[in-house]
């Protein structure tokens, strides 16, 4: 089962560097044009402003471009000049290095998203970025830097990506990280599960929604219970509390499914 996730992962991280790549070259024809879509006046200085836009991509630094993504901006970046810099934010995200201050709003300058402006080879690679990303963040837990499985759900949901696509993974993994970041949600994803209200402050009652409605839903329950079980029947936790934790989640999916 260990080789098994392990080569899962190698082969993972293959397809996420090659999925990054291409979304370099594929965005390579775009360019930024000064002035950029940051306030000079208090958010970046002029010189930095100048530096962001004339630098190679992969030569800007998370600092840089976190400058750049927290500060404030009119909401309607220009689009070349979005896909211009979207590879380097991809990269860095990538490698859980996230150019902000908080991940959840990492790809917030997508926010407002017309399909129209992007081209289909172009929309698959974001999703397949998604998708990858999503699927390494599974293979790991605890995440790097703190970070929670919400915090990767919610920058998506604010980056107007596919979730459902995310949620048909997560429900296809059984391994005990998934399970773990699974525990997260079930157990402390939620000050008021009834009234949609997520522990994370980022979280909107929309997606709060859409979480519990993935939770919920027979097959999802049916899956984790499964999995909860192999992993207590193979003694993989040895933490009491977590070994707690599992009990009670498994009692939960499984009262769900009327098991």
């Amino acid at each position: 089962m260990a080789e098994i996730s392990l080569l899962y992962a190698i082969l993972n991280k293959i397809m996420l560097i090659e999925t990054v790549e291409n979304i370099y070259s594929s965005f390579s024809k775009y360019r930024a044009n000064r002035p950029l879509d940051i306030c000079t006046n208090c958010c970046m200085t002029l010189e930095n402003e100048n530096l962001l836009a004339s630098l190679p991509l992969k030569n800007i630094s998370k600092e840089l471009l976190a400058e750049y993504n927290d500060g404030a901006c009119t909401g309607l970046t220009p689009i070349n000049e979005l896909k211009h810099f979207l590879p380097r934010y991809l990269d860095l995200i990538a490698q859980f290095e996230f150019p902000t201050h908080s991940s959840p709003i990492a790809l917030k300058r997508l926010d407002p998203f017309d399909k129209n402006e992007w081209t289909t080879v172009e929309l698959n690679l974001l999703e397949k970025f998604s998708q990858e990303f999503f699927k390494k963040c599974l293979t790991l837990y605890p995440l790097p830097n703190y970070e929670f499985i919400d915090d990767i759900i919610i920058m998506f949901w604010k980056g107007q990506f596919n979730l459902n696509k995310l949620f048909q993974i997560w429900e296809q993994d059984s391994s005990k990280e998934s399970v773990m970041h699974y525990r997260d949600i079930v157990l402390s994803g939620f000050i008021n599960i009834e009234k949609l209200k997520l522990a994370n402050s980022f979280g909107d009652k929309l997606i709060a929604e859409k979480l519990v409605n993935w939770i919920n839903k027979p097959n999802v329950n049916l899956h984790f219970s499964k999995a909860i079980e192999t992993i207590l029947l193979t003694n993989q936790i040895e933490d009491e509390d977590i070994l707690r934790n599992f009990y009670n989640l498994l009692e939960i999916t499984t009262k769900k499914n009327g098991i």
